[in-house]
């Protein structure tokens, strides 16, 4: 009788499917944009799968170390996007070299300038702030410095905006067994100088949060994206950016799902993929109200 009962279900669920009016679209049929990806190559497989799949993508430029290094990547981005121009977009990055000495705020924003005349359209500061740049003293620096005022108010008057990769999720300052997600576990596992549990001298993770939150009401008028739910994945995060109005927030852990919602429309994020828009109103929207219910 049980396996009788079972069966007529089956079948009936299979009905309802068959039946539905509103069956998901195909995969192709519907724009997406994917805002966290990072191109480092001339092979153009990948850009052109993502434009058959009805993909535009956001490739992001990272790491403040090596002029050099950042350079390199803007040339993949460059090459990409003169074969893909309506499928791929890249943001710029500035290099710390010289960080500290006089002309370096001049020589970053000559840069960022030319690099938005090129076609950057966001700037990407990455985890090297807060956790490897030192000063003088040895202290940290932090997104907060004074120093990066004017490079970040040059940012916000050009009307560009700064997707912020500060801090880590909070598994970075876990043991590796206390970890909530097998991604972290893993990343940290392979890369012991950032993780953070085995560096308790290093900035804690709420001199991170605090830092970021410094900065973000420093600069109001700057438009701020938060990548990786801005290292607030462990909150309840429909209620983590309450006081945050500026901050928006990318690639998502796992299978979350976060709305948020533009001075054009609302949109959903999964893993990091926005649906139904163009790249305009992700990175060139008014301010960002977050969804309450």
């Amino acid at each position: 009788m049980n396996t009788f009962i079972r069966t007529v279900g089956l079948a009936f669920l299979c009905t309802c499917f068959i039946g539905c009016k509103t069956a998901l679209p195909e995969f192709e049929s519907f724009p997406k944009i994917d805002t966290h990806v990072h191109v480092r190559t001339t092979d153009p497989s990948f850009v052109e799968q993502a434009k058959l799949d009805n993909f535009q993508l956001l490739t992001i430029t990272t790491r403040s170390a090596s002029l050099s290094y950042i350079q390199e990547q803007l040339e993949f981005a460059w090459y990409q996007k003169e074969i893909f121009p309506e499928t791929i977009y890249y943001t710029t990055t500035f290099s710390m070299e010289d960080f500290g000495q006089t002309g370096w705020q001049d020589s970053v924003i000559t840069r960022l300038k030319k690099d938005f005349d090129n076609g950057a359209i966001a700037v990407k500061v990455w985890k090297d702030i807060g956790m490897t740049f030192r000063d003088t003293d040895s202290s940290f620096i932090m997104i907060d410095d004074p120093r990066f005022d004017p490079v970040l108010d040059f940012i916000a008057s050009e009307g560009k905006s700064l997707v912020a990769h500060i801090g880590e999720p909070k598994n970075c300052w876990l043991p590796l067994d206390s970890m909530t997600v097998k991604s972290d576990l893993e990343y940290f596992r392979n890369h012991p100088e950032y993780h953070m549990y085995l560096h308790p001298d290093y900035p804690s993770y709420e001199d991170q949060i605090r830092s970021r939150d410094h900065m973000l009401e420093k600069h109001p008028d700057l438009k701020v994206i938060g990548a990786h739910l801005g290292s607030l994945e462990w909150k309840n995060w429909r209620n983590a950016l309450t006081g945050i109005p500026i901050l928006q927030w990318t690639c998502l852990p796992g299978s979350v799902t976060s709305r948020y919602r533009t001075g054009r429309k609302s949109v959903v994020s999964l893993t990091g993929t926005r649906t139904g828009c163009s790249m305009e109103p992700i990175l060139a929207h008014p301010k960002i109200q977050t969804v309450k219910s």
